[in-house]
């Protein structure tokens, strides 16, 4: 038995040996095959791959585990990933976002799509051409320069039972096609929103039946009729019938000729506004192939400019009329008139205007003062045009006109601006007044002036030789005569004699006042020349009248020289001096003030009359009438024992302030 057992078989080994020769024998049958399917496979492999990366859309494809294991040239294109550097990961949300969320490929690899809502709440849906897969169309703002809009559609992986094993995501750029669709929706709003808010009615009718399909705002609020009523209807459910046959008429000939028919004026009832006037224009919106498909009109309501226009033509009528009367009273002012336009060309001339120069007022028109006088003149009238152009401040002035035969007449013109309606300035409006009668007077009363000043110069010489020889007497006759009656007759003498002296020097310091004409002359200036003939030096003054100019006198200076020799002899410990001025709404007043003992209470009321006070009682006479040439007056308000205080008051056109 033992030796039976010994050379039994080993069953086990004989089967391993049986296997194994069994598969060499099957290998050495089938291997060649096998390897070429094999071969196959992998070609096919490489073969989809390479289609895959090839696409131009983007594509990009995770396991079960959410890691990339295709990423295609075009995701590397458009995310500036690199493929080498995302496959074997789960950073497939780097190309679209900037922090890890999930993407449409996981969601779905998970099934977590109760998710979809919340993470793509824009507008995802199922794949309408791939079972069980999902679209999102959403705006990614990392991608690119300024982002991109991408159509996504994701479909899941599943083996052979069925079972997701991963998924694959497909991305189509539609930046352009949706940039595209946002331009013609907002193009689609802005032409809304323009045909809602133009003023005119605007309509379209269909044109197999030229009912209403569109009509903006001012077409409801001036029909009163709102668009849901207007839809669907003709012009015969809201106009009377023969304005809508004239309408549907109009509207024929639109369509049939196929050009724009323009019809300036045509009435219509409305249900709120009553009959109203309206500028209407019709045109034809074609179809795809160029038929009649729409007809579109645009109304304005004209009614308000037509009444307007009325009354702008009975304005002009009247304007017409009211011209021609002050033409005419234009014409028979004897004051020659002339104006200009802003160019300086005369727009016309009176007939006193053409009578003094020799042509007649057509002669005038258009023409310039370069063109009608000579040089000389035309540079004076052009420069004083211009300078009233630029300030706008009515002009006085004197100078001369030559007329037709070479004569020169001396003039005083004045002239301003005249305006249009919106306040511009649109000319110039003149006149002068022929002063030659009255320069030949004003030389004879020169003359006759010189002649007089002469015989006073003269007059006042003798009376002061005699009144000086009469002193002398004076003198002899103190040492002659001894009685005391005698002695008081020759002091009384003595004082007459010394009054005619004051009274001569006084009349020839005043000879001339009113005689020359008055000037403008600045308040400070004319002061200080005052003083400089006085002992001022231990009286101090403040002027606080800088850019004073007042219109007076010539003798301005001797009122100031009064006044402060007033204030030497009768001022007694007087100090000081101010100037200053105050305006007021009818002028100026210009103080004059001392800190001496002042003018007593009862006294104020009369240093002003002829004759009072010391020496020839006429120095604050004088100076009231020097003031009163040219409209000031003068009084005194100061308090006694505090100092005098003398008030001119200047009217508001005799002073001015300068720079």
């Amino acid at each position: 038995m033992n030796r039976h057992s010994e050379e039994e078989p080993d069953l086990a080994s004989q089967r391993e040996k049986i296997i194994g020769l069994g598969e060499l024998s099957i290998r050495k049958s089938y291997y060649p095959e096998l390897q070429q399917q094999q071969e196959a496979l992998k070609e096919s492999e490489a073969r989809l791959r390479s289609i895959l990366h090839a696409l131009p859309v983007m594509q990009f494809v995770i396991d079960n585990n959410h890691s990339v294991i295709s990423w295609n040239r075009a995701m590397e294109n458009s995310s500036g990933i690199r493929a080498e550097d995302i496959l074997g990961t789960d950073g497939q949300w780097q190309a679209f976002y900037p922090e890890k969320r999930p993407v449409l490929a996981d969601i779905l690899l998970d099934q977590a799509l109760h998710l979809l809502p919340e993470l793509y709440p824009e507008n995802f849906r199922r794949s309408r051409l791939v079972e069980d897969g999902y679209e999102v169309i959403r705006f990614f703002p990392n991608m690119g320069e300024n982002g991109k809009w991408l159509h996504a559609t994701v479909v899941p992986l599943r083996d052979a039972k069925g079972a997701i094993t991963g998924a694959i995501e497909t991305l189509e750029d539609i930046t352009e096609q949706k940039n595209a669709e946002i331009a013609l929706k907002e193009s689609e709003k802005f032409l809304n929103n323009l045909i809602e808010n133009i003023p005119d009615m605007i309509f379209v009718k269909d044109a197999r039946d030229l009912r209403f399909v569109r009509f903006n705002r001012a077409g409801e609020d001036l029909l009163g009729f709102s668009r849901e009523e207007l839809y669907g209807k003709n012009d015969y459910d809201f106009f009377p019938k023969d304005d809508a046959d004239f309408f549907a008429r109009k509207d024929r000939e639109v369509l049939d000729n196929r050009q724009v028919v323009d019809i300036p004026e045509e009435k219509i009832q409305t249900r709120l506004k009553g009959e109203r006037i309206l500028h209407t224009k019709k045109i034809t919106i074609p179809d795809e192939i160029g038929n009649p498909a729409f007809l579109m009109g645009i109304s304005e309501d004209i009614t308000e400019r037509k009444q307007a226009e009325d009354e702008i033509e009975n304005a002009r009528r009247r304007l017409d009329s009211t011209l021609k009367f002050i033409e005419t009273i234009v014409s028979a002012i004897p004051t020659p008139l002339f104006y200009k336009d802003r160019e300086g060309r005369y727009i016309g001339v009176n007939n006193a205007f053409a009578e003094i120069m020799g042509f007649t007022p057509e002669f005038y028109k258009g023409k310039t003062v370069m063109e009608l006088w000579p040089g000389e003149y035309a540079d004076v009238y052009h420069e004083k045009d211009l300078e009233l152009m630029k300030n706008q401040k009515s002009q006085i002035y004197e100078y001369k006109v030559m007329d037709k035969n070479g004569v020169e007449h001396p003039v005083i013109y004045g002239k301003n601006v005249f305006r249009d309606e919106t306040g511009q300035v649109a000319g110039i409006v003149g006149a002068f007044i022929d002063i030659t009668e009255w320069k030949r007077m004003e030389n004879a009363l020169q003359l006759a002036r010189s002649k007089i000043n002469l015989l006073n110069t003269v007059t006042f010489q003798d009376i002061q030789n005699a009144a000086f020889s009469l002193m002398a007497y004076h003198e002899l006759l103190r040492t002659l005569v001894t009685d005391e009656k005698g002695k008081a007759f020759l002091e009384k003498e003595g004082a007459l004699n010394q009054k005619i002296i004051y009274s001569l020097d006084f009349a020839k310091n005043y000879q001339d006042m009113g005689v020359k004409p008055p000037r403008w002359q600045n308040i400070g200036q004319t002061f200080l020349f005052a003083i400089s003939h006085l002992d001022f030096l231990h009286v101090s003054h403040t002027l606080l009248v800088e850019g004073l100019e007042v219109y007076a006198d010539p003798l301005l200076e001797k009122v100031f020289f009064n006044l402060m020799q007033n204030v030497l002899l009768h001022g007694e410990h007087a100090s000081e001096v101010t100037i200053r001025y105050q305006e007021k709404v009818d002028g100026l007043v210009l103080f004059i003030e001392d800190n001496g003992v002042g003018i007593p209470a009862e006294e104020k009321q009369m240093i002003f009359d002829r004759g009072h006070g010391k020496n020839t009682g006429l120095g604050l006479f004088l100076v009231r009438e020097v003031l009163s040439i040219t409209g000031m007056s003068i009084k005194e308000t100061g308090k006694p024992g505090k100092g005098a205080r003398f008030e001119i008051t200047v009217p508001r056109e005799g002073y001015r302030l300068r720079d």
